[in-house]
C-alpha cells in the first residue's frame, strides 16, 4: 500500500470532540459535578449526550433546566458557567476514549510525516489539556487549534 498522498499537504486539521474521541463522558462528569456544586440533582449521561451541541454554554444552560429546549436565567448562567468551567478543567480527557482505529489512523499520518492539529470547539483555556491527555502520539507535533486559529486560517 503506498502512503503517498496526491496532493501537497502543509497540515492535516483533524476535529476532535464527537469525531475522533467520545468526549462526552467528560462533559456529563463536568456538567454533574457543576450540578452537584449548585445543589442540584445530577443528569443521566443520556441526557447529557442528548444536550450538547451549540457550545458550552447551551450545554450549562440545558443541564441547569433540565430540558434540551429549556433556558435557566441570566443569573444562574453567570454562576453556573464558570463553575462548570472549573469542573470541566477538572475532568476533560479523563473519561473519553477515542473511537475505534483512530489511534491507527493518527499514527499512520505521522508516519508520513505531516504536521497535524486538533481541532475542538472548546472553551479557550481547554482543549490543549485534553489534546495532551487524549492524543496517542501527544509526543508529535500535533498542536491543539481552536476557533481563533480556524478564523486565522480562513477555513
Amino acid at each position: 500500500m503506498s502512503t503517498a498522498f496526491p496532493l501537497r499537504v502543509k497540515a492535516v486539521m483533524i476535529d476532535l470532540d464527537g469525531t475522533l474521541a467520545d468526549t462526552i463522558p467528560d462533559l456529563a462528569a463536568g456538567t454533574n459535578m457543576m450540578l452537584r456544586e449548585l445543589g442540584r440533582p445530577v443528569l443521566e449521561v443520556e441526557q447529557i449526550r442528548n444536550f450538547v451541541g451549540k457550545g458550552i454554554p447551551r450545554l450549562v444552560e440545558r443541564a441547569l433546566a433540565g430540558s434540551v429546549e429549556g433556558t435557566a436565567p441570566a443569573d444562574e448562567m453567570a454562576r453556573a458557567l464558570p463553575i462548570f468551567e472549573r469542573c470541566y478543567a477538572e475532568v476533560n480527557g479523563r473519561h473519553s476514549v477515542l473511537y475505534p482505529g483512530v489511534h491507527e489512523a493518527l499514527l499512520a499520518m505521522r508516519s508520513m510525516q505531516l504536521p497535524l492539529a486538533c481541532v475542538t470547539i472548546s472553551t479557550r483555556s481547554l482543549p490543549g489539556t485534553r489534546c495532551r491527555r487524549k492524543n496517542p502520539i501527544r509526543r508529535s507535533s500535533s498542536t491543539p487549534a481552536g476557533p481563533s486559529v480556524l478564523r486565522r486560517a480562513r477555513c
